[in-house]
């Protein structure tokens, strides 16, 4: 069986591996599954469409310039360890009829330079990874689909971009103590409609100049971390979305421009974390932030925020500078959910 880790995965798709492989090489040690003509291996380099059946095993290549379609209603299998590297154009128009990839373990999909994700009705289950986008990759989009039971669902590198619309995320019930599942944004991430289930989990964190955007979505954890993370973000705009059941809803560690827009955060121990800002001007409004702990912890410097008509429950803390603006609501507010 051909195997790869994720870092060699990754690092394949960065040095631009995407044109080497051989005839021969496609066919070393395959599965006995493999051995039907829907198995795909190696480097794929003309257009195809994978249909009921198709078998994948090691790394399947789609080299530049190929497009390979998933047809609607298609099951789409894969040897442990498998991987998807995408240098042309990966696409699925199934939203009516869901196709998906399912394999008891495997690496994910890999976007490249170069590359394309357009994807509708599909679900990828069981990938340790389930999306990565990587620097150079084209404008990318996965919609009214599934990810479920990843350790990385999302990841979008530097110098791209993703778009995922009415998807449902999982990841494990379990991890090792030495693990985190959690989706990183070091590129741009929009996200709408996202039912985000990060269990005892991290969700979305937005870092090293990152990008995030989430409106109309539901992302919640079981005892988890943070729902919405910033390290040195360069901006996170969290808008009609519900944040529950972790530490934190929005943990903000370092962001240049915030802003929380009709948001409910609750069921956390702290509705709100502001660690660090930056010049801003940053804005959090029309929200419930509802903390066990507290709906507020505000510490470190911070460029002018304004907290305005927002509903609040729980101690505040505030011991960084300069504080900011609060106007604080009388009654909940009823819209502060996805619309």
């Amino acid at each position: 069986m051909i195997r790869m880790t994720k870092t060699s995965f990754i690092a394949m798709a960065a040095v631009g591996l995407l044109a080497c492989s051989s005839d021969d090489s496609a066919l070393e040690q395959v599965p006995a599954e493999a051995a039907n003509p829907k198995a795909r291996a190696g480097e794929i380099r003309q257009s195809e469409t994978w249909k009921d059946g198709t078998f994948l095993t090691g790394t399947v290549t789609i080299a530049p310039g190929v497009v390979v379609e998933i047809a609607p209603g298609a099951t789409v299998k894969c040897a442990e360890g498998a991987a998807i590297l995408v240098g042309g154009e990966l696409r699925a128009e199934a939203a009516d009829a869901p196709a998906k990839i399912t394999c008891s373990s495997w690496l994910g999909l890999l976007v490249a330079k170069g590359g394309k994700l357009a994807l509708a009705g599909v679900s990828l289950e069981n990938p340790q990874t389930g999306i990565t986008t990587t620097d150079g990759a084209l404008a990318s989009t996965f919609a009214s689909g599934a990810i479920t039971s990843s350790m990385k669902p999302l990841q979008v590198g530097k110098g791209s971009s993703l778009v995922v619309e009415n998807v449902k995320v999982t990841t494990p019930a379990k991890v090792s103590a030495t693990e985190v599942s959690i989706s990183e944004v070091r590129g741009k991430l929009e996200a709408r409609h996202l039912d985000y289930d990060a269990g005892p989990n991290q969700g979305l964190s937005a870092r090293d100049g990152g990008e995030l955007l989430v409106e109309d979505s539901d992302l919640h954890g079981n005892e988890g971390l943070d729902m919405v993370a910033a390290y040195d973000a360069k901006s996170v705009t969290v808008r009609y979305t519900t944040l529950r059941g972790a530490h934190c809803g929005p943990h903000i560690q370092g962001v240049e421009k915030l802003e929380i827009d009709h948001v409910t955060s609750e069921s956390n121990t702290f509705a709100i974390t502001l660690y660090k800002t930056g010049r801003g001007p940053h804005v959090v409004k029309e929200s419930n932030l509802l903390g066990a702990g507290a709906w507020l912890d505000f510490q470190g410097d911070h460029g002018p925020i304004t907290m305005q008509n927002v509903f609040v429950s729980g101690a505040e803390v505030i011991k960084g500078g300069p504080p900011p603006t609060i106007t604080k609501a009388s009654q909940r507010i009823a819209t502060a959910k996805p619309r």
